[in-house]
């Protein structure tokens, strides 16, 4: 994971990127090209955020932001969509 933005103890840390383990899907026998690109556009209170995610679905990217963004809630979700 890269691109962490530390905001505060009360929220925690909010990731920009996250990233997939090529790696371990070269091994499952997926295609790098098969992975893709997806943002999540969220806000808290008055500040908007964006969340870049390498995934093979949409429900794949948003599992993996929320797992990694405990605070946020899909309320706090803007938008999200394949980039």
């Amino acid at each position: 994971m890269t691109g962490k933005i530390n905001i505060g103890t009360m929220m925690g840390g909010l990731y920009r990127d996250l990233d997939r383990n090529c790696e371990d899907d070269i091994e499952d026998g997926l295609e790098v090209s098969d992975i893709k690109r997806y943002e999540i556009i969220f806000d808290i209170g008055e500040h908007r955020y964006y969340c870049f995610v390498d995934a093979l679905t949409m429900d794949e990217a948003l599992g993996n932001f929320f797992r990694n963004h405990r605070t946020v809630t899909y309320d706090m979700v803007v938008d999200h969509m394949e980039i």
